[in-house]
């Protein structure tokens, strides 16, 4: 159902004025200034107070679905890590030790400020109904069904264990994974377009029997890739099955979405310790519990850093994200101009190690979050305009959703998938997921259709 309309609209407003205050501020602040702990506090509690006026308006009557996951996850990252700029032995250790200019976190947290009001305005600008709503019809899954288990089958032949196992542990020998990479991308996809037209066919159809054999196959392959330590691939198969069952059927309280992240980030830290070969690990501080989310938090000063020195790179980083969705695109392109800059996260990890000067054996993936992709490639503007579109097109997805447009199922089943690590990647990185899930969701209705003729 629609949120009533002057409800959401008070509740735009006041999102909106602190979205202004906030432009303000940042507008105001130097671009590099001493970091202000009571600058660091006032953000930290606009940010409480847009949650606040938020969901007061949403009235979620289930917490367990893109929006909380993502807006929770974004919190982490982006308000996290200053808590503790005043113990720098903590503070060096949530970023690997790696140096960080303590000058440019005034505006990084103004920044991620602006881009969770920005997509929370957005969010909440009314969905206009469809003028004409086509009755909806069970759409079988044979062709995704059998597709998904050759594709498991596949992954597991051409050495797709033994390939994760080693890129997580040194000790273990892996061959080389173009081909599994290639087929581990095809089977999440799948799974993301099978997962979405199985959901979608039970809520239209009370009595529609939905293949758990596959759910079974697919639940086996989360805990292999689990095992192996690939907990982004676990997780996007395993995001949209929890997800849509509670978005459709099974409602989460606000008190349950809290445990299902406690022990989510617990499970996860865990893993991350494991999958090295390590036999014991120890927890200096709870915040080493979410390392992988304060580590890519360094580049988004980094991005500012760089703007600052060079300029903006006016989208040349997102133009590989963005034709990721065709196979070896991106490796053509950047063959053919080999002058273009990288995505974000390659661009200021390399930037990072070059002004560091880091040997080649200690460099890493740094990573990037999605406002610093957006503020290297169109700075505060693309962050407010963008992160207002993204709000607005999940809200749009969610609600076509409940009113049974298959394709948004599909879209809202690849947006789940990648919930969580959106905010710690490029803003397009769903893009290709996105795609090929439609792509392949329509092959099977096209199939659909011609067996029955």
């Amino acid at each position: 159902m629609q949120l009533s309309k002057k409800r959401l609209k008070i509740s735009r407003i006041l999102l909106s004025t602190l979205l202004f205050l906030t432009l303000v501020f940042y507008l105001i602040i130097p671009f590099r200034s001493v970091v202000s702990m009571p600058l660091f506090y006032t953000c930290f509690s606009l940010m409480l107070l847009s949650n606040y006026i938020y969901f007061k308006a949403k009235q979620k009557k289930n917490y367990l679905d893109f929006d909380t996951i993502f807006i929770a996850v974004y919190c982490l990252v982006g308000f996290s890590t200053t808590f503790f700029y005043n113990n720098q032995e903590v503070f060096s250790a949530i970023f690997l030790g790696f140096p960080v200019d303590v000058e440019y976190i005034n505006k990084g947290n103004l920044l991620f400020l602006i881009g969770l009001q920005s997509y929370m305005v957005g969010s909440l600008v009314p969905i206009p109904l469809k003028k004409q709503i086509k009755r909806p019809f069970v759409i079988k899954t044979n062709f995704l069904v059998a597709l998904v288990f050759i594709l498991i089958i596949s992954f597991i032949a051409f050495g797709g264990i033994d390939y994760y196992r080693s890129e997580y542990n040194t000790s273990v020998k892996g061959e080389s994974g173009i081909v599994v990479k290639y087929i581990l991308l095809l089977l999440v996809t799948t799974a993301m377009a099978l997962i979405g037209t199985e959901f979608y066919n039970k809520k239209i159809d009370v009595n529609y029997k939905i293949s758990w054999i596959t759910f079974i196959g697919m639940f086996f392959l989360v805990c292999t890739l689990l095992g192996v330590g690939n907990r982004t691939a676990a997780s996007q198969i395993l995001l949209p099955v929890l997800c849509l069952y509670a978005f459709f059927f099974k409602k989460i309280s606000f008190k349950k979405f809290l445990i299902f992240v406690s022990v989510g980030i617990v499970l996860m830290w865990i893993i991350q310790q494991t999958r090295t070969g390590r036999q014991s690990f120890e927890l200096t501080n709870p915040i080493m519990l979410i390392l992988d989310l304060t580590i890519p938090m360094r580049n988004t000063y980094a991005a500012l850093e760089y703007v600052d020195k060079n300029d903006y790179t006016y989208g040349s980083t997102m133009v590989i994200d963005a034709s990721g969705s065709i196979p070896f695109l991106p490796s053509l392109i950047h063959e053919s101009f080999p002058e273009l800059k990288l995505g974000s996260a390659s661009l200021l990890t390399d930037y990072t190690f070059l002004n560091a000067g880091t040997p080649e054996e200690f460099q890493i993936g740094l990573g990037t979050t999605i406002i610093a992709d957006l503020f290297l490639a169109f700075g505060f503007v693309g962050v407010v305009v963008l992160m207002y579109f993204l709000g607005y097109c999940v809200n749009k997805w969610s609600f076509r959703s409940l009113d049974f447009d298959y394709y948004s199922v599909v879209i809202l089943s690849a947006m789940l998938g990648n919930a969580i690590f959106i905010v710690r990647a490029g803003y397009l990185h769903p893009l290709r997921f996105v795609i090929w899930a439609l792509v392949l969701a329509s092959l099977n209705r096209f199939l659909h259709r011609a067996w029955k003729k």
